[in-house]
């Protein structure tokens, strides 16, 4: 397998219809395998180390502060 190959799968894995956090995730799985594989698990082959699996996680947002019933539960 070659850059090219790669790009072909990255390719098909973002236009899938998959949710943006799979599509994430299959990514990872994807420069992951090949840094164990070739990379002795140290370094990422060039042919992957270009590949960035973006997932944007900001929409979840934790309260600034704990509601007074919350805090008492924790005392």
């Amino acid at each position: 397998m070659d850059k090219h190959d790669i790009e072909t799968i990255v390719d098909r894995v973002q236009n899938s219809g998959f949710s943006p956090r799979t599509v994430a995730d299959h990514l990872t799985v994807v420069k992951t395998f090949w840094k164990w594989l070739e990379g002795k698990d140290e370094i990422y082959p060039e042919k992957v180390a270009w590949v960035k699996p973006r997932y944007n996680n900001r929409k979840i947002r934790l309260p600034e502060e704990l509601s007074p019933s919350y805090r008492t539960g924790l005392e």
